[in-house]
């Protein structure tokens, strides 16, 4: 494609208008309640897009100021009742922590204090219509996620992925994602099944002594150590018929350790004490820690 003006901020802006009034008639389930029982209160307004020369914005701003995320209100509407006390609008605090991970917070303790500052914090109170005697805390983002449930969160985001594609930015022909990472032995080239072998695997004595005279050569050579730096130790398989095609015996990682300083209420080094080690350690001041 060679045309690109379909996609230049003017456009999609044009393109959203009607897309906006679209989703909000489809998604038209009265909040239960009313709006003086709301400690917050959202409303769409459209606001100048800042990018510097360099290319520089604020994607949350991008975000607040294209999309109209009142249809939010509409589609949790079922969570909530005329009962009970006051509480906040869902769809601010919603926009609050998709704000949180749109513009890279560590934690939402450091975004929740933002939120209390004077001026860093006012365009994300204006963009959820927070007022700043009325800031949440982190109760009450736990209790907005507990109350929808994780269903609501995928069909919210179901409605935001719609939008996108009748914006002409995906086709939806093939879409994935995947935000989720786990720990996984994908470089792990040993053993890749566990059996019943497995279950109760003895550490012999030339493993322990092995590892012992692997501690005493660093301990001789400090250079060589890095406090906190993980080390391992890899013992081998102890299943009896491997199948023919395997030429070596499989490894597996038997034992984490690294060194760190020794605090003066810290407890003793059960590893040390078993590699007998504990005199000499406590010579240099560290300490064996493991997993």
């Amino acid at each position: 494609m060679k045309d690109l003006t379909p996609f230049s901020l003017k456009e999609i802006q044009r393109k959203l208008n009607s897309i906006n009034v679209q989703i909000n008639l489809e998604h038209k389930e009265t909040f239960p309640k009313e709006r003086s029982r709301l400690l917050s209160f959202y409303q769409y307004k459209r606001r100048f897009i800042d990018i510097s020369p360099q290319g520089y914005f604020s994607f949350s701003k991008l975000a607040t100021s294209l999309i109209d995320f009142s249809f939010v209100r509409s589609l949790v509407a079922s969570s909530y009742s005329k009962e009970g006390g006051h509480c906040f609008d869902p769809a601010s605090i919603f926009l609050l922590h998709l704000s949180r991970y749109l513009d890279r917070f560590k934690s939402q303790r450091d975004f929740i204090s933002l939120l209390h500052d004077q001026d860093q914090g006012r365009c994300y109170r204006a963009y959820a219509g927070i007022f700043y005697d009325r800031i949440p805390c982190e109760s009450d983002f736990s209790n907005f996620k507990k109350r929808i449930g994780p269903e609501k969160f995928d069909e919210i985001f179901h409605v935001l992925v719609e939008i996108v594609k009748r914006v002409g930015l995906t086709s939806g022909k093939i879409l994935s994602y995947d935000g989720t990472l786990f720990p996984t032995f994908a470089n792990y080239r040993g053993c890749n099944y566990a059996c019943k072998e497995c279950r109760s695997i003895p550490l012999r004595d030339d493993f322990l002594k092995s590892l012992g005279y692997r501690v005493i050569d660093l301990l001789n050579h400090p250079s060589k150590i890095i406090l906190g730096k993980e080390r391992r130790s890899f013992a081998i398989c102890p299943k009896d018929d491997l199948r023919a095609s395997v030429k070596k015996r499989p490894t597996f990682r038997a034992l984490s350790f690294c060194f760190i300083p020794k605090e003066d209420d810290q407890k003793r080094s059960e590893l040390a004490y078993i590699l007998g080690l504990e005199k000499r350690l406590s010579q240099v001041r560290w300490i064996l820690s493991y997993p």
